[in-house]
């Protein structure tokens, strides 16, 4: 699973930052985001941004940026347990405590999934074991350790030809397919109010990965650590300029990562087909600076500057390096942003800004032991220019629409030659489209939100000029309601509507697309007046049984289709004290 966000569709999570309480989860390597890691009973709420944030982040922040708040010291003591249990033999349990107070508070919690998983051997176990503290130090300087650690195990049910899954969409190709990951990330933040008007920040954050897969199909069977260090400056100044108010935000990241990879021909990883060692170092410094030019008008200025450079060494069986190089890309990305209140009611944006993303660990080196590998020193990172005007409006009371339109101008982007198997910088595409939203809620009563969004994204140089880019639908749209009923009851529903897309890799789009499709969840939820802290959940997503696949990819032997779950149920008790 993972999050695309204007117009990026083929690993599209490189291109969407994503945050939990700060800390970035996307990896240096194109393994994508383990969403078992944040189990939805630790969220406290999500922050999204859509559009670039280059100069603000960094990396990957190409469409926009999401961060899930799990650590929130203002939410009051609370201890949950919960169980749940679904189709396809999906079971869970949770239990989680916090105690937040003045001085001191902490914060710990563990979650249990598991699943035979709607395709067979898509079969998963995930454990999550959290723990923080938080603590005033003296007045004015704060510490938070946090921990956490992370184990899944998971079948691999690998794709389907189109007939496989007409027929049955649930059958597997790569029954013994599996994979294994452990991860463990440890995190130490300050935070000194330097004086009244200024405050530093430091964050220093340590990360381990160590992966196995079983690719029977492949005949291949890997093992990989990755280990990553952190270390993020912040420096937060509010001052005055020709008797304007000013908020200035400098900053410096630190990102040294090393991938360790061995694959073996055997599952008992004795006969070596190659070991491979990847370094990252990336550095980066930023500034931004926010004036109030007149009451209700905000100028925002920022820029970036960060270098990253690669090395890889790669041996074969035989003990001799096949690949033994490096590669320094220095990027940069400017900001300009105006905010106007021309009412408390209404808020207009417009917005300039340039943006980067560095190579993926395995897109800047081939490691796979078929003798192919090699160091892409041709290849640049990907680069790009972003417009963007939009707005919101309160109505009334209870109402909140919004609307934004955005052209993003990208170069470089990179993606896998299905035809040559090498990592290529694409041709110029353009990135354009909007947005429009409206909401309503009231407490007693319930809430709901429309939205639809539509995006063309298309080549616009080279062979494929004109084509559509694969794995971006034109059309989105989104219905999201809670309707409070007697004996307290909720009715929630979801309906999502997606347009058809040509599938990755169809950069001329000359394969048959991926159908669009339609699917409404339901949920009944009963929390009694009487005890609060009881909540019972019941539902079914995918209420009508939609056959369908959002995701696919051409290959050599066609087009390999990965089918999304039918019709699902759900239950779910939670008990808070």
């Amino acid at each position: 699973a993972e999050i695309a966000l204007r117009g990026f569709g083929e690993n599209a999570h490189g291109r969407t930052l994503v945050l939990r309480d700060g800390q970035r989860l996307n990896t240096p390597d194109m393994a994508g985001i383990n969403w078992l890691q944040i189990p939805v009973s630790a969220v406290s709420r999500l922050e999204v941004v859509e559009g670039p944030q280059s100069v603000l982040y960094g990396d990957h922040a190409l469409g926009g940026v999401v961060n899930i708040v799990t650590h929130d010291a203002s939410r009051p003591a609370r201890t949950e347990a919960g169980a749940a249990a679904g189709s396809h033999g999906t079971f869970g349990a949770s239990l989680a405590t916090r105690r937040p107070d003045g001085r001191l508070s902490y914060s710990a919690g563990a979650d249990w999934q598991t699943s035979d998983g709607f395709r067979r051997n898509g079969d998963y176990e995930s454990v999550n074991l959290r723990a923080g503290v938080d603590a005033a130090a003296t007045e004015t300087l704060r510490l938070a350790l946090f921990g956490t650690y992370d184990r899944l195990e998971n079948g691999l049910p690998g794709a389907l030809t189109r007939e496989q899954m007409d027929d049955d969409p649930r059958q597997t190709t790569n029954p013994n397919d599996e994979a294994t990951t452990e991860s463990g990330n440890a995190s130490l933040a300050l935070q000194w109010e330097v004086a009244a008007d200024q405050r530093l920040m430091a964050d220093l954050i340590v990360n381990r990965r160590e992966a196995e897969s079983d690719f029977v199909s492949w005949f291949s069977f890997p093992r990989t650590t990755l280990d990553s260090l952190t270390l993020t400056l912040r420096h937060q100044i509010e001052s005055s300029l020709l008797a304007r108010p000013t908020r200035l935000l400098g900053g410096v990241d630190v990102y040294l990562d090393r991938l360790d990879a061995d694959r073996f021909t055997d599952p008992a990883r004795t006969l070596r087909l190659l070991d491979a060692v990847v370094d990252k170092s990336s550095y980066g410094a930023y500034l931004n600076h926010e004036t109030d030019l007149a009451e209700r008008l905000t100028l925002s200025l920022g820029g970036r500057l960060e270098q990253a450079r690669y090395a890889a060494e790669v041996g074969d069986a035989a003990g001799a390096t096949v690949v033994d190089d490096s590669e320094t890309h220095t990027v940069s990305a400017l900001a300009a942003s105006l905010l106007y209140h021309p009412v408390d009611e209404v808020k207009l944006y417009a917005s300039l800004s340039t943006l980067y993303r560095l190579p993926f660990l395995d897109e800047q080196v081939s490691y796979y032991g078929f003798g192919t590998d090699t160091f892409y020193e041709a290849l640049d990172p990907e680069t790009g220019a972003s417009g963007e005007v939009g707005g919101a409006w309160r109505p009334a009371p209870g109402w909140l629409a919004e609307a934004s339109l955005y052209r993003l101008d990208m170069e470089d982007e990179i993606a896998y030659n299905p035809v040559t198997g090498d990592n290529d910088n694409l041709d110029k595409t353009r990135h354009q489209g909007g947005s429009a939203a409206l909401g309503w809620q009231r407490a007693n009563r319930g809430s709901v939100k429309v939205r639809y969004s539509y995006t063309d994204a298309a080549f616009r140089g080279g062979a494929n000029d004109g084509c559509q880019v694969p794995l971006v639908p034109r059309h989105h749209f989104n219905l999201a309601a809670q309707a409070r009923l007697p004996l307290d009851l909720t009715l929630l529903a979801t309906l999502h509507v997606s347009g058809s897309q040509p599938v990755g890799g169809d950069n001329g789009n000359r394969l048959d697309t991926l159908a669009s499709y339609a699917t409404l969840d339901l949920g009944l939820r009963y929390q009694p007046a009487r005890l609060p802290d009881l909540s019972l959940l019941v539902g079914v997503d995918n209420v009508f049984d939609e056959a369908y696949a959002n995701v696919a990819y051409a290959g050599f032997s066609g087009t390999g289709y990965y089918p999304a779950p039918g019709r699902t149920w759900k239950s779910a008790l939670a008990y808070a004290f």
